[in-house]
């Protein structure tokens, strides 16, 4: 039977009969790279298979046995390496190494020698960027690493050598998740210092995320008791899509607690961790009923406001871990921004105006969730700089209760110019006339009428330097620099347009009117690009 044949007989699905044809060509011909690529092909498609099956059901022990098999069936044989075959095979084990008893040994049998060249560095397929199968690999002992308890020094050591290796070719976003993964075996190996470095790349990233603060808090919970009770609190006001996911670091951070004698404190975490289990019917485990027989622990304490104001108090200090410098800004918010991405989900930012140096400008933030603020509530932004790259970044956005709404924006008499096409403009001064924003627009409840005057609620754009209006109210005022109402006689020209002293009528507005009418108009001393010189020109006619 032919190679082609083999092949085709794999592509159907038949794994066995294709390797079992293939072992018995190569018997009569063992040189036959065909036939030897065929094999190892068969061996990569059956392992894919199975690890599909896997995801789908991980109890599945039946399917995870004949995946063991089909890997160690493999191996004996000796396969080819480097070889594509081999690092694809390599890749598809170690995304279940949690589920193989003898990963570690697998990977310490091949060695780093057995991968490519290529195999350490990172892809690009259809515009997405892939990780190196080294990458795969490394994290893979890692996650093995994390769900055995009784692996050895040696055994983490080994880990951390491949690591190292792939991490040189990765950028820190690229590699969050195996710094991730570094920071607990690092800590297992008491060191700190190099842990505590690696983690704070991750906050950076991820400093809205619970369980990297949680992370930050174990590792100072020894030497630095001050930054760990920071850190707890810090994880403990990160936003969560389900509160269950929190029980780990509460329990936890009772203990951390009692250990401080805060044990009213520490009552108030064991009873939310209490809470959490007695919902999801889990199991109360030895740490947490240890806790609960303490002759200290208060059972009624459940005070969230009182607990919430404590997470603040001491929660700023977390953030010396990602930042050089920490300010509290305040801030008006101005709504939800959809920044649009190929082939991706839009990113969702939320617009601020803040006051700097007497003047109000607008920021976009990212990476803030569930914000529920309304237009113009005053909020307190709390911001983080690095020295190193003089960036702020927003890390938090609370209600600010001594502000007024739209109290960091500048408030500024305009004009209603212009309504065409669903686009409302406002004249400001004779340099400044501008299009709302349609939530701006949306708010407007009365009627909308063109000359009409409000107040202005203004803020600047710091990158492209234009003012924006974040919020218009009807004004009682009359008046406004650069405007004139008048009346007088209109010259009508023929081509459309026409003039009422030195007041330019565009013919839009002249449809029945005739020359020689009687007219009342509200006009603009505005720029004329085409003549580039400032002009009077009529926006309605009264």
């Amino acid at each position: 039977m032919t190679w082609q044949e083999i092949r085709d007989i794999r592509k159907n699905g038949n794994f066995t009969e294709a390797r079992r044809l293939a072992l018995q060509e190569l018997a009569t011909t063992p040189n036959s790279l065909q036939l030897k690529s065929q094999l190892e092909w068969t061996y990569y498609d059956e392992l894919k298979s199975l690890a599909q099956q896997i995801e789908n059901n991980t109890q599945n022990q039946q399917v995870t046995n004949r995946f063991i098999q089909v890997f160690e069936e493999y191996i004996v044989g000796n396969p080819r390496r480097p070889e594509m075959a081999f690092s694809f095979i390599i890749k598809v084990i170690a995304g279940h190494a949690q589920q193989l008893p003898s990963f570690y040994s697998y990977i310490e049998w091949m060695g780093q020698q057995a991968l490519r060249p290529d195999d350490w560095y990172s892809t690009e397929h259809n515009g997405r960027k892939i990780p190196p199968i080294a990458h795969d690999i490394a994290r893979g002992l890692c996650k093995w690493i994390k769900s055995h308890d009784n692996v050895t020094l040696e055994q983490i050591k080994f880990c951390l050598t491949w690591v190292s290796r792939v991490r040189q070719n990765m950028t820190d976003e690229e590699a969050i998740w195996l710094d991730w993964d570094t920071v607990y075996l690092l800590r297992k190996t008491e060191d700190y210092t190099t842990a505590s470095q690696i983690l704070s790349s991750v906050i950076k990233q991820k400093q809205n995320e619970f369980w990297v603060w949680t992370e930050a808090a174990r590792l100072h919970e020894e030497e630095q008791k001050d930054l760990a009770l920071a850190c707890f609190c810090k994880a403990l006001l990160c936003p969560v899509a389900d509160s269950s996911f929190l029980v780990k670091t509460h329990e936890e951070f009772a203990q951390f607690l009692a250990c401080l004698e805060m044990y009213e404190k520490a009552s108030y975490q064991i009873n939310q961790a209490l809470t959490i289990r007695q919902n999801k019917g889990w199991n109360i485990n030895n740490e947490l009923q240890s806790l609960l027989n303490q002759p200290w622990y208060n059972k009624s304490n459940n005070n969230h406001q009182s607990t919430l104001n404590f997470y603040k108090e001491h929660s700023q200090e977390a953030l010396s871990l990602c930042f050089d410098k920490i300010e509290q800004i305040s801030a008006n918010y101005l709504g939800q921004i959809q920044i649009p991405r190929e082939n991706k989900k839009p990113k969702i930012s939320h617009k601020f105006a803040i006051m700097k140096n007497g003047k109000s400008e607008s920021i976009l933030v990212s990476g803030l969730r569930n914000i529920k603020f309304i237009a113009g509530e005053p909020v307190l932004l709390t911001m983080g700089i690095n020295e190193a790259n003089d960036k702020w970044t927003t890390v938090n956005a609370e209600k600010r209760h001594s502000g007024k709404n739209w109290d960091c924006t500048l408030l500024q008499q305009v004009m209603l110019s212009s309504i065409k096409d669903q686009e409302i403009r406002v004249f400001i001064n004779r340099d400044d006339e501008i299009k709302l924003f349609k939530e701006v627009s949306d708010r407007l409840t009365n009627s909308i009428n063109i000359g009409n005057m409000y107040n202005a609620y203004i803020t600047k754009n710091a990158k492209n330097n234009r003012l924006e209006i974040c919020h218009l109210e009807p004004s009682n005022e009359t008046k406004l620099a650069d405007t004139k109402k008048i009346t007088g006689i209109l010259k009508k020209n023929e081509r459309g347009f026409g003039f009422l002293e030195d007041i330019f009528i565009p013919p839009y507005l002249l449809d029945s009117q005739q020359n020689g009418d009687c007219l009342t108009v509200i006009a603009v001393y505005s720029f004329n690009k085409a003549k580039e010189k400032y002009s009077w020109r009529a926006i309605t006619i009264q």
